[in-house]
């Protein structure tokens, strides 16, 4: 494969990344759990993406040594996103388990 066409790849997934980490910013702004729920929502399915284009990226660039070390930065940088999705889910389940006990002691 072309090395201008996987530097090119390289830039989109770049790109993917910046795009959801802003949508995780966004997400201490929203106001109730469903839109936090629902942003969690598009962040994973953007994560698994972005896992799938980094493995086909790996895949094509196979003897090409000198994207490795940039694969391997992606594909690090892309585990610590995942790691945040997961705490945030977490969080956000927790906060919502919070609210249904509230209301439950409520009625």
């Amino acid at each position: 494969m072309n090395d201008e066409v996987l530097n090119e790849r390289l830039a989109r997934i770049y790109s993917e990344q910046l795009k959801i980490n802003k949508e995780f910013d966004e997400l201490d702004s929203l106001e109730t759990i469903e839109q936090r729920n629902t942003q969690l929502s598009k962040i994973a399915l953007a994560l698994s993406r972005l896992a799938l284009r980094i493995s086909l990226l790996e895949k094509d660039a196979k003897g090409k040594t000198n994207l490795y070390p940039q694969i391997k930065l992606l594909r690090k940088s892309t585990n610590r996103i995942a790691k945040r999705a997961k705490k945030a889910l977490k969080k956000s389940t927790k906060l919502e388990q919070t609210f249904i006990k509230r209301e439950y002691k409520n009625d």
